[in-house]
């Protein structure tokens, strides 16, 4: 099994487990120790593949617990547990731990790493890959800083789909050859090659692509933020996704009106 450093030592997810459940010995209220219970048969379903059953069952969204995945974030944590309230109704004791408690919470984002280092840290890949070579550099980091390089990665992966969707998007709406377009022309230039009006199809699209990225509870299921004209992350680097120029230039194509 492969593991973490830890305080001088082989580090592995049962005892991130034992420390954050030693410390919550003394709470009174019992609070703590549920939302560990909690923490631990999430994670535990999620990587089992248990996680993705119950999605498919219940016909709840799958995208978090698919198999494939090869990661395990806070985000992935608040799904499971957001699905077993909803399973269980207004009874159910499934009240957390959310994404924000969880990446505010350093033991808890140890014991996620730890996780996904023990179940996928020692999958086989090609000698000398990129992937290989990037996760190699990883595992000589901390704790904390590879569950914060590795979150970087997926939500940069994601980034870069979304941005080529984008592109694609502009090209047929407005005509413009991108691959044309100099590196040191202007946001101004470019919004002055962009026709005044498109197809009232594409319009709504553009409007409703907009609705979405400026929805503060669709933005905080993955971990992003729209403030000051902007789609970001909401922690750690604060990497933006969408610019206010492309804000600006996406709300006049959809007509839409940006707080």
């Amino acid at each position: 099994m492969k593991t973490l450093k830890y305080g001088g030592s082989d580090a592995t997810s049962a005892s991130y487990m034992k420390k954050m459940r030693d410390d919550a010995a003394n709470d009174t209220t019992g609070k703590r120790r549920v939302t560990l219970d909690h923490l631990e048969i999430a994670c535990q379903d999620i990587i089992s593949g248990k996680a993705f059953q119950m999605a498919q069952k219940g016909q709840f969204d799958t995208k978090r617990f698919r198999p494939s995945r090869k990661i395990l974030v806070a985000e992935d944590v608040h799904a499971y547990v957001e699905m077993r309230a909803r399973m269980e109704g207004v009874e159910t004791q499934w009240k957390g731990p959310k994404a924000g408690t969880i990446r505010h919470d350093k033991d808890m984002l140890n014991y996620l790493e730890a996780l996904v280092v023990e179940r996928y840290g020692s999958r086989q890949k090609t000698k000398n890959s990129p992937s290989t070579v990037v996760d190699e550099i990883i595992d000589k980091l901390s704790p904390s800083d590879q569950l914060e390089v590795r979150k970087a990665l997926e939500y940069g992966k994601q980034a870069a789909r979304e941005l080529n969707v984008a592109r694609e998007l502009l090209r047929k709406m407005t005509g413009i050859d991108l691959n044309s377009v100099k590196k040191e022309t202007t946001i101004e230039e470019l919004l002055g090659r962009i026709p005044t009006s498109i197809p009232e199809h594409q319009e709504k699209i553009i409007h409703q692509l907009l609705k979405r990225l400026t929805n503060t509870n669709f933005l905080a299921e993955m971990g992003l933020i729209y403030r000051a004209g902007r789609v970001k992350m909401d922690y750690g680097s604060g990497t933006e996704l969408v610019t206010p120029d492309e804000m600006s230039t996406l709300s006049k194509l959809g007509k839409f009106t940006l707080n």
